[in-house]
């Protein structure tokens, strides 16, 4: 569900451990040289979940209060 801005790849889920704790974020699939013949193809930076997740919370909780926009963006599909 989540879309490299720059790329257009996938973003998957992945951690790291801190002395303290874990921190997961989401990271481009094209940022892995692994990946690729000619190494990485992005330099997008990762994103700290807790980050993502107050603006996706922010944006759920407003579609809530306005049904509207939803009924709005799916006459527009259509």
């Amino acid at each position: 569900m989540l879309v490299c801005e720059r790329r257009g790849y996938g973003l998957y889920r992945t951690s790291t451990q801190t002395s303290a704790r874990r921190l997961y974020y989401y990271l481009c699939i094209g940022f892995d040289a692994y990946r690729h013949l000619k190494g990485a193809v992005c330099d997008n930076p990762p994103v700290r979940r807790d980050q993502l997740d107050a603006v996706v919370w922010k944006e759920v909780v407003r579609l809530l209060e306005d049904p509207s926009i939803i009924a709005d963006e799916l006459n527009h599909r259509l």
